[in-house]
């Protein structure tokens, strides 16, 4: 038998999937979009924290990870960094995680992409179990940011000058 388990990184009261499980092999997963939202967003910081203390545990029974969304296609790099964590030994960091995920996906440095993702990591991919389950961070053609933090004048805009290399088309990011 094999547990999938879809809220690996919701509730704050779940600290010892051992014990929960009774040592029945579980995959560590995420449902970051229950019936198809489409925020963008991640609870980055726990899923780096507990991935690799639950793994590391003397006699862990955890045997891989579970990817859950109900839509794909919608939050590339929560789906990224959480399959990451299989083939990353140690722990994460986030900051290195978020450079190199943008250097990835631009295919080089550009300053303007590490700054929009410098501020993306800060603000939708710093929610952690503590908070509500997910903000919406997403609203219309915008990224709404004040949830988590950052105030951001209107029609201010912060443009990621680089081509998308997957979708081959320029991409802009704007926070209204």
């Amino acid at each position: 038998m094999l547990i999938v388990d879809g809220l690996s990184d919701r509730y704050t009261t779940v600290t010892d999937r051992e014990s929960d499980w009774g040592g029945t092999p579980y995959a560590f997963g995420s449902i970051w979009n229950f019936g198809g939202p489409t925020p963008i967003g991640a609870n980055a910081p726990d899923r780096v924290e507990q991935y690799p203390k639950w793994r590391d545990e003397d006699g862990s029974s955890l045997a891989g990870i579970a990817a859950v969304p109900e839509a794909a296609d919608n939050n590339a790099p929560a789906l990224a960094l959480l399959t990451d964590l299989a083939w990353t030994p140690g722990t994460v960091d986030l900051d290195d995680w978020f450079a190199a995920y943008a250097l990835s996906r631009y295919g080089g440095p550009d300053r303007h992409a590490a700054a929009a993702w410098r501020t993306i990591r800060d603000t939708a991919y710093a929610m952690s179990r503590a908070d509500s389950w997910s903000r919406e961070v997403i609203v219309g053609l915008g990224v709404k940011f004040e949830p988590c933090g950052i105030s951001v004048e209107p029609g201010q805009r912060l443009r990621i000058r680089a081509v998308d290399c997957y979708r081959g088309s320029p991409r802009a990011l704007a926070l209204t």
